[in-house]
C-alpha cells in the first residue's frame, strides 16, 4: 500500500459552524441532564423497541450513560475529523486528489458527529419527558428518522466521492 499524503484540510466556515454546534449541543446535554436529575423518577425507561415503546428500565443515574457517551463520540469524531488520511476510501488516494478527498470525508465526519449528538440531545430529551409522564415512548417516527439521518449523509458523500475519480 503506497503512502497518502498528510495534509491539512483548511476548515471552511460551514465546517468551523458545524463543529461550534456540536460543542454546543454536548454542554447543552451536560447542562439538561445535570438541571433534569433531581427530578427524575428512581426508575426511568433506559430502552426502547423498534416502534419507540420503553421496554427496559433502570435506575436514574443511568441517565448519565448517555451525555458520557455523546461526550466521547463527540469529541472522538472532532478529533479523527482532524486526520483524514486515516480512513478507508473507495478511490485510491494520490497527490492529486488527497485535498478533495480529504475535505469530503472530514466534513461528512462532521455532519455526522452533528447529527449523532442532535440524536442523542433528542434520546435524553424523550427520555426526561417519558421519565415524567409526559410522553409514551420516543414515538413509531424515531427510529426511522434516526436511520435516514445517519444514512443519508454517508451515502451522498460516497457518491460524491466515487464521482470524483477523474480528480
Amino acid at each position: 500500500m503506497s503512502k497518502r499524503p498528510k495534509l491539512k484540510v483548511a476548515l471552511s466556515p460551514i465546517d468551523k459552524g458545524m463543529e461550534l454546534i456540536s460543542i454546543f449541543v454536548l454542554i447543552c446535554i451536560w447542562i439538561y441532564t445535570l438541571l433534569n436529575y433531581a427530578t427524575l423518577p428512581e426508575t426511568i425507561p433506559t430502552h426502547f423497541n423498534a416502534v419507540g415503546e420503553p421496554n427496559g428500565f433502570g435506575k436514574r443515574s443511568s441517565i448519565f450513560i448517555l451525555p458520557v457517551l455523546s461526550f466521547i463520540l463527540g469529541v472522538g469524531m472532532l478529533y479523527l475529523s482532524r486526520y483524514p488520511h486515516l480512513y478507508n476510501y473507495i478511490q485510491e488516494i494520490t497527490e492529486e486528489n488527497a485535498l478533495y478527498q480529504y475535505t469530503q470525508a472530514s466534513r461528512m465526519i462532521r455532519i455526522l458527529n452533528l447529527v449523532i449528538t442532535l440524536i442523542f440531545a433528542a434520546v435524553i430529551f424523550k427520555i426526561n419527558q417519558n421519565a415524567h409522564g409526559h410522553e409514551d415512548g420516543l414515538g413509531g417516527w424515531f427510529l426511522p428518522m434516526v436511520l435516514i439521518v445517519t444514512f443519508v449523509p454517508i451515502a451522498y458523500y460516497l457518491i460524491k466521492s466515487m464521482k470524483s475519480s477523474s480528480l
